[in-house]
């Protein structure tokens, strides 16, 4: 608190001309979340955020906000501003005591006054999260499309959480002679996934982080309509269907937080799982029908996607 800054230089001023000055004070957050100021103003920047019951001492008072130092996670000292009607002042340590209440106070315990570490005020650290992403995904041996879902993100702690996505993803697939494999025709994926989360933030603001886990996958496949009209004209119906199937995931991403809450997202997953599938041909004339199984379809697909997250 020995800065001297151009505000610094105004205060010695009044000091000297004996209009203002302040008594230290041993001061306690009332408030649940309060914000710390760069300068005794409410639109300054916010250098950090604390918790209901962090106390301070402050020997200097601008305005309605009080100057407090604070400790950063990495143990370094800073100095802020923190307005008053978001603290309680539990003693004014030049306040005139009689004999008697000057005994009962050294018989009473004393807050015990530390220094804090405090988390940045940026949301790199909040607890939950949710995203919205858009992207295309490019899938393996059936081509490639457009890519959009959604992720809710809770933390177990600062580091570690789970996240639950819901994903779009589908492929355009192409021509195919192996009657084992997909026809030409466009496949639609709706992952359901669960992922366990490590977050490593770097800064305040810059939060990378990697995920993997498991998910339930819905599957649509709709035959092209011109091979459709093309076995048509032959008097023949095919049709063909993809059953839904369980896989898994991995992935990593970096949220950009260019303020306390909203981030900006990008993010890269590699999901595989294994299905199966059947085939129709049926005999318009005659309703014989032919069929097959589509076994062991093993489809991989990568997506890349940006987006928006919101934390709070």
């Amino acid at each position: 608190m020995k800065r001297i800054t151009g505000l610094g230089i105004i205060l010695i001023g009044f000091l000297a001309v004996g209009l203002i000055a302040g008594p230290q004070v041993v001061l306690k957050v009332k408030v649940q979340t309060a914000n710390i100021h760069s300068e005794p103003e409410m639109s300054s920047g916010v250098i950090a955020q604390v918790k209901i019951g962090t106390m301070y001492e402050s020997s200097n008072k601008v305005g309605d906000f009080y100057e407090i130092s604070i400790t950063d996670k990495d143990g370094r000292t800073a100095y802020g501003f923190i307005h008053a009607s978001v603290v309680e002042v539990l003693i004014t340590k030049e306040e005139k005591v009689t004999e008697e209440e000057e005994e009962a106070k050294e018989s009473e315990p004393k807050p015990e006054v530390k220094p804090q570490r405090v988390e940045p005020a940026y949301a790199g650290f909040k607890r939950k999260g949710l995203g919205l992403y858009v992207g295309g995904s490019s899938t393996s041996d059936y081509g490639s499309g457009l890519a959009f879902g959604a992720n809710f993100y809770f933390g177990i702690t600062k580091k570690i959480g789970i996240e639950v996505g819901l994903l779009r993803f589908q492929a355009t697939t192409k021509d195919n002679d192996d009657i084992e494999k997909i026809s030409k025709g466009k496949l639609a994926v709706i992952p359901m996934q669960i992922s366990l989360m490590a977050r490593f933030p770097v800064g305040a603001k810059i939060v990378p982080y990697v995920a993997g886990g498991a998910g339930y996958y819905l599957n649509k496949f709709t035959l092209d309509r011109n091979l459709v009209k093309t076995w048509s004209d032959l008097g023949l119906d095919l049709n063909e269907t993809i059953d839904h199937a369980v896989g898994y995931h991995i992935g990593a991403g970096l949220d950009y937080f260019f303020n306390p809450r909203i981030a900006i997202a990008a993010n890269v997953k590699y999901c595989r799982f294994t299905a199966k599938g059947s085939w129709t041909l049926t005999d318009t004339g005659t309703d014989i029908v032919a069929s097959g199984k589509l076994s062991n379809l093993k489809l991989g697909a990568i997506i890349l996607g940006i987006g928006m997250k919101y934390a709070f």
